[in-house]
């Protein structure tokens, strides 16, 4: 019998020699593959300052795509499209007329007024909004008989129009009085409402809406202040407007209900 041990023993060795052999590159090989990667690394050598321009633009501009995008989503958030937002009534009872007064004093300074607040004296607010030409005159009064839960009401709202030439000064639209008077009084009976009770949607969105009205106004502060004693028909022409479409309304009502 064939030693089957020392038969394989004796051809093992030849077997990874020829296989080693085999796999070592001839010298002639090794010189083309060194001129090969010589030529490559010299043709990318050129190209590669433009990928690093490219890279920079890109990135250059990739920063301004978002620096625009963010700028867009600031903006969005501050018109608030589509969104509204509780307002921030306070929980304690004792800080709710503080807070009504810097609310409304606040959306007269964000409409672009001048805002006064005169200290409270004998349980009265005085707090005047003014523009160039639009003044509004907002009187309070706060009830403290119960120390806990002060009160805050609106008594008396009056709008008066400075002419910008001679000084002198008109009367504002009764009606005009009466409607901000109503949403100021809605808003603060809105915020003292109990807890359980109280609607911060419904404060938030009056408050908004008196913003927005003050808003209008100064739109019509500034047009008139463009065109001297003879820019106060922008107030009175919206004054007659309003009263007529009051009237027409009312004349509408009457009918329907027949």
């Amino acid at each position: 019998m064939v030693d089957t041990k020392r038969h394989l023993c004796r051809y093992v060795p030849h077997i990874r020699i020829s296989q080693r052999i085999s796999l070592l590159p001839s010298r002639k090989h090794e010189a083309d593959v060194s001129v090969a990667s010589t030529h490559r690394s010299i043709a990318l050598s050129e190209p590669c300052s433009h990928i690093r321009i490219d890279f920079s633009q890109r990135t250059f501009s990739h920063h301004r795509q978002a620096e625009q995008n963010a700028r867009e989503i600031v903006q969005a958030l501050r018109t608030e499209i589509g969104v509204r937002y509780s307002a921030d009534v306070p929980m304690d009872q004792m800080d709710v007329v503080d807070w009504c007064v810097s609310q409304l004093e606040e959306c007269g300074k964000k409409a672009g007024m001048e805002a006064f607040k005169e200290a409270e004296t004998n349980g009265k607010i005085t707090l005047i909004l003014g523009g160039k030409v639009l003044v509004v005159d907002i009187e309070l009064s706060v009830d403290r008989n119960d120390e806990d839960r002060p009160k805050l009401s609106v008594i008396a709202l009056k709008t008066s129009y400075a002419s910008p030439v001679s000084g002198a000064t008109t009367e504002g639209s009764v009606s005009m009085n009466g409607f901000l008077m109503d949403y100021i009084r809605e808003f603060i009976v809105e915020a003292h409402k109990p807890l359980e009770e109280q609607d911060t949607k419904k404060a938030g969105k009056l408050a908004r809406g008196f913003l927005a009205h003050m808003q209008y106004l100064m739109k019509l502060d500034g047009m008139a202040t463009q065109e001297g004693d003879g820019g106060l028909r922008w107030f009175n022409n919206i004054d007659m407007l309003a009263l007529t479409a009051e009237g027409r309304a009312k004349t509408e009502a009457r009918n329907i209900a027949k």
